[in-house]
């Protein structure tokens, strides 16, 4: 649904307002507050039923189906695509995700002794574990603010190049604004995804003893080799997420060619 700048009357002639077998009007309302849809789908079926009555020659066996605008949007011609680059920013998302884990925990590898200093002086693994996630959640909070902002002036700067000649036939003229719903949704994802991908190397590195960080010095601890096996499992991960960001990649630009 597009919003214009100016609407006028449909001008119709006397015959054209006296057929009722032509039926290519779309509706678009807002329910009245309070009223949910299946309220307002009941109260349509009814009036319909009332014309059924009046007109039974050009109304028997018309109906009216009510639904939401959203789903309309998902039905029409670009909703799959959209879907697709969705799927594809999620895939990307957690690429990213798994890429900053795997820094984490070769920071966290090479904290060993710190680690293992502090457990030596009474701080239990869940007191370092909690610091490790503090520290995770606090990069991928960050992250996800710089990348709101980034996302702001990214979305005017493609505002700004929608030509004004079609602004018209756009939802919403053509402008998408961020609300709190969408800030939220941001922020939860950030948090969401440094609590779970904060969990591997904060149980990793949470538990060190002083002989595994003496051991760590010469390359004899097992944890050390725990970690590369971590790291090169997040590796792995990140290589097949990349492959299937490129196949769909591609399928979708030969879609919109």
């Amino acid at each position: 649904m597009g919003i214009a700048n100016l609407w006028s009357p449909l001008a119709l002639t006397d015959s054209e307002r006296a057929e009722r077998r032509h039926s290519w009007f779309s509706a678009f309302g807002r329910l009245k507050p309070g009223v949910n849809l299946a309220q307002a789908s009941a109260e349509a079926t009814a009036i319909f039923g009332r014309l059924e009555k009046q007109y039974p020659r050009t109304d028997t066996n018309q109906t009216v189906l009510v639904s939401p605008m959203a789903d309309a949007i998902r039905t029409n011609e670009g909703g799959p695509q959209v879907l697709i680059c969705f799927w594809i920013v999620g895939l990307v998302l957690l690429i990213a995700c798994a890429n900053v884990a795997n820094l984490m925990l070769a920071r966290a590898t090479r904290r060993v002794k710190e680690f293992a200093l502090r457990s030596a002086l009474g701080a239990t693994r869940r007191r370092l574990a909690r610091q490790l996630l503090t520290e995770s959640l606090l990069l991928f909070f960050f992250g996800g603010v710089a990348g709101t902002v980034v996302g702001a002036l990214g979305m005017n700067w493609l505002q700004s190049m929608v030509p004004g000649h079609i602004r018209g036939f756009l939802v919403n003229y053509g402008r998408v604004n961020l609300d709190f719903t969408t800030l939220g949704f941001t922020l939860g994802v950030a948090l969401l995804c440094g609590l779970v991908f904060g969990v591997a190397p904060a149980f990793e590195n949470s538990g060190p003893d002083l002989t595994c960080a003496l051991k760590e010095a010469s390359g004899q601890a097992s944890g050390a080799r725990r970690g590369v096996r971590l790291r090169k499992t997040f590796v792995a991960g990140e290589i097949a997420l990349a492959v299937i960001v490129l196949v769909a990649t591609t399928l979708l630009v030969r879609s919109f060619i």
